[in-house]
């Protein structure tokens, strides 16, 4: 996971700094090039893919998940979310976590023979260099959310910390790295 994770970080870069940040392209537009560049790169992928979230037998939110990208075998696949500046905040992680739950809780709509093979997520965020920006990451979530919630409710989220993350696509950062 951790190198499937690393080339889609490494595509995001590419197509930040031809792109740069959100406002005057759209999300859309990032998704198109991402989209480009897995073909590009022989990675399998789907796109807006409905999941539906669920409180005991029904359907209370149907959501799409930007991207499901598999590594070059097919066995395994991470959740892809797009986000805008200033967006990975605590609702940017729930999504994620929320949609990889669903997908895997044994009601799930989902096709099973997908959902296994998903290990984990990352969120992308598009950032410019706007000064005083805050983003939550995801430790800070899930401390946070260990403290509001009892233990038990999210025990599962502590466990699964470890397998997704957010990470930044930032000019500044692609800059110092040349």
């Amino acid at each position: 996971m951790k190198r499937l994770k690393e080339k889609v970080k490494s595509l995001a870069k590419r197509i930040y700094k031809e792109l740069g940040s959100f406002g005057f392209i759209e999300e859309t537009r990032y998704e198109t090039a991402l989209a480009y560049e897995f073909r590009k790169n022989g990675l399998k992928y789907l796109e807006q893919v409905p999941v539906d979230i669920m409180y005991e037998d029904q359907i209370i939110k149907r959501g799409e998940i930007d991207f499901i990208v598999f590594d070059e075998k097919e066995k395994n696949a991470l959740l892809l979310e797009l986000k805008a500046v200033g967006e990975t905040r605590g609702s940017s992680v729930h999504q994620i976590l929320k949609y990889y739950g669903a997908i895997k809780k044994e009601n799930s709509t989902f096709p099973s023979s997908i959902a296994n093979k998903i290990k984990g997520g990352l969120v992308l965020n598009w950032v410019s260099n706007i000064k005083g920006q805050e983003n939550l990451l995801m430790d800070e979530f899930v401390d946070r959310t260990e403290k509001e919630y009892t233990e038990e409710n999210f025990e599962w989220l502590v466990d699964m910390k470890k397998d997704f993350e957010i990470f930044e696509v930032e000019m500044k950062k692609i800059i110092d790295e040349v």
